[in-house]
């Protein structure tokens, strides 16, 4: 669809309008990158990765204290048989 214009001040403003909107659509895009960059510091990394870590830390602890108790109880329960036998 072609638009036709009648007179210079309708083509004027079409392209004053044009001209505004690309200026819209670069600051737009600033503000995207601004964003994506804000989002790649290391601080919200860290913050991405901390929660990994503390993931990792509290399996380890729960294996490392369910290995403590099952020594405890199976030594216990050795005990309990061992003085059953004698």
């Amino acid at each position: 669809m072609e638009t036709q214009y009648t007179t210079l001040s309708e083509i004027d403003d079409r392209l004053r309008i044009l001209k505004l909107r690309r200026e819209i659509d670069k600051e737009s895009i600033k503000l995207h990158l601004n964003q994506v960059k804000a989002n790649f510091y290391p601080i919200q990394l860290m913050g991405g990765v901390s929660g990994i870590i503390q993931k990792i830390a509290l399996t380890f602890v729960i294996k490392k204290l369910s290995g403590i108790f099952r020594k405890h109880l199976g030594d216990k329960n050795e005990k309990q048989l061992l003085s059953g036998v004698e």
